[in-house]
C-alpha cells in the first residue's frame, strides 16, 4: 500500500476507549508517514480528538441517538454518517469495535477493504493491553514484531493560555472522584469511595499541597462530600484544552479506572490509579509515570470484569479496601521522585488509615 494511503477509523465508544485507540494513529503514521487519517467519532470525544496530532479529518456521529435512541433516532444517526461518506474513497477502513453492527456505518464505502476488531485472531485478546491490540488491528503484526501501543503526545503549544487557574503558589494534585460511566452504562463499582478522596485531600492540604477536583458536570454529586474541605472545584468548568493544561502543570493525578486515568497518557504527568474490579494490565501500560494500587490482599473475585460488565456486587470490598494511607504515601513519594516540589519526607497524619 502506498505511503499516501487514505484511511478511515471508526471508533466511537467511551472517551477512555477512544484514548486507548489513538495508538492506531501512531502505528499508521510509522508505517505510512504520508497517509491521510479520517476518524469517525461521537460528540463526547470530538473536542479531545481535535487536539490529538495525526488526525486529518473528524466525522461526527450522533452517538446518543445511535446507541440509546429510538429506532427512528438510530436510523437518523446512521443516515447522517452515510451522507458524510457517500462519494468518499478510502483505501482501508478500520472498525475498532467487536460488534459487527458498527460495520453498517461504513455501508456506503462499497469495495473498501475493512478490518474489524472481531476479525483479529480471537478479537481483542483478554489480558493484553487494549492500545497494543488496537495497533495490531491497523498493522496486522503480532508476536515480537507487534507495535508497542504508544499513543500520540499532545502538542503543549496548543494549550497555551488554556490553563483554568491563576498562577499557583502551592503545588497541586488533581483528584477525579467521579466518572466511571458512559452513554451505555455506569460502573460505580470502579470508584474509590468519595469519603476516602476527602480524607486524602485533607491530609495533602494540611501539608501545603492544593487539591483540585475535576470531572464532568454530571459528577457534581461528589461536591457535598467536600463541603468542609478547601479544595479547588473545577467540576464541569473546563474545556478539553483547559483540562489538559491543568493536568500538564499538576504534580500528580489521583483517580480510579475512568477516563481521567487515561488522559495523562497524552502528557507526562505522574498518575496514581486505583483498581478493584478491573485489571490495570488490560488498560494501562507499565511505567510512563503510572502507579497502580489495588487492595493489599487480593480478593478471590478480582477482577470481575468480563469485557462488558462487572459482577453485581453489593459491597465492592476491592475498592473500599484500598487504604487511604497507602494512597497518600504513593502520591507523596511520586511527587518527591519527580522533583515536583521541595518536598522531602512528609509524615502521614495519624488520622489517615
Amino acid at each position: 500500500m502506498s505511503q499516501n494511503s487514505n484511511f478511515l477509523i471508526i471508533k466511537i465508544g467511551s472517551i477512555g476507549d477512544v484514548i486507548m485507540a489513538t495508538s492506531m494513529i501512531t502505528a499508521l503514521r510509522e508505517e505510512h508517514p504520508d497517509c491521510r487519517i479520517t476518524w469517525m467519532v461521537g460528540h463526547a470525544s470530538y473536542g479531545l480528538l481535535k487536539l490529538v496530532p495525526g488526525i486529518d479529518e473528524i466525522i461526527l456521529v450522533d452517538e446518543v441517538s445511535l446507541l440509546t435512541g429510538s429506532r427512528f433516532g438510530q436510523i437518523g444517526a446512521v443516515l447522517g454518517t452515510w451522507r458524510d461518506l457517500i462519494g468518499r474513497r478510502f483505501d482501508q477502513t478500520f472498525i475498532a469495535h467487536g460488534d459487527r453492527r458498527y460495520n453498517f456505518l461504513a455501508q456506503p464505502l462499497r469495495g473498501t477493504k475493512r478490518s474489524i476488531s472481531r476479525d483479529l485472531r480471537g478479537g481483542i485478546i483478554p489480558g493484553r493491553h487494549h492500545s497494543v491490540e488496537y495497533a495490531r488491528l491497523v498493522t496486522g503484526r503480532d508476536g515480537p514484531d507487534m507495535h508497542d501501543g504508544r499513543i500520540p503526545k499532545i502538542d503543549l503549544s496548543l494549550l497555551s493560555g488554556a490553563h483554568p487557574l491563576p498562577a499557583q503558589k502551592n503545588p497541586y494534585v488533581i483528584f477525579a472522584p467521579g466518572g466511571a460511566k458512559n452513554i451505555m452504562r455506569e460502573n460505580p463499582a470502579r470508584r474509590w469511595p468519595v469519603r476516602n478522596y476527602v480524607k486524602t485531600a485533607e491530609a495533602l492540604i494540611g501539608q501545603g499541597i492544593d487539591v483540585v477536583i475535576t470531572g464532568a458536570a454530571s459528577d457534581e454529586w461528589v461536591l457535598p462530600e467536600f463541603a468542609s474541605v478547601p479544595v479547588i472545584n473545577l467540576i464541569g468548568q473546563t474545556t478539553w484544552s483547559g483540562l489538559l493544561a491543568l493536568v500538564d502543570q499538576s504534580k500528580c493525578v489521583l483517580t480510579h479506572d475512568s477516563m481521567m486515568a487515561h488522559l495523562p497518557r497524552f502528557l507526562t504527568t505522574p498518575t496514581v490509579v486505583l483498581f478493584g474490579p478491573t485489571s490495570p494490565r488490560s488498560f494501562f501500560m507499565p511505567g510512563g509515570g503510572y502507579h497502580f494500587i489495588t487492595t493489599e490482599s487480593k480478593l478471590p473475585c478480582q477482577p470481575c470484569y468480563d469485557g462488558n460488565n462487572l459482577a453485581d456486587c453489593k459491597t465492592v470490598d476491592c475498592m473500599g479496601g484500598i487504604s487511604t494511607r497507602v494512597v497518600l504515601d504513593k502520591i507523596l513519594s511520586t511527587m518527591v521522585e519527580s522533583n515536583a516540589s521541595n518536598l522531602q519526607t512528609i509524615p502521614v497524619e495519624s488520622s489517615i488509615d
